[in-house]
């Protein structure tokens, strides 16, 4: 399938379900979004070690290309 599709995105709910572990399973890479808020970074946590215990259970190779900051302010109020 690389041959045809070299990239394919697998865009996933901002949960921890089924449906996200199943897009980490068949994933190589991974590029996190994350909300630029207090409680987005402690919700990091949780995915970090599902990302490990899929990293150490069915896809070792499961690599993390990098975090993408989304949803940031600007102005006085910021």
């Amino acid at each position: 399938m690389t041959a045809r599709f070299p990239n394919i995105v697998i865009d996933c709910p901002p949960t921890l379900g089924l449906l996200t572990v199943n897009a980490l399973v068949a994933s190589t890479h991974l590029l996190i979004p994350i909300q630029s808020s207090y409680f987005a970074l402690e919700g990091t946590d949780d995915l970090l070690e599902t990302i490990e215990k899929v990293r150490a259970r069915a896809n070792p190779s499961l690599r993390i290309l990098g975090v993408v900051i989304t949803s940031t302010t600007s102005g006085p109020d910021a």
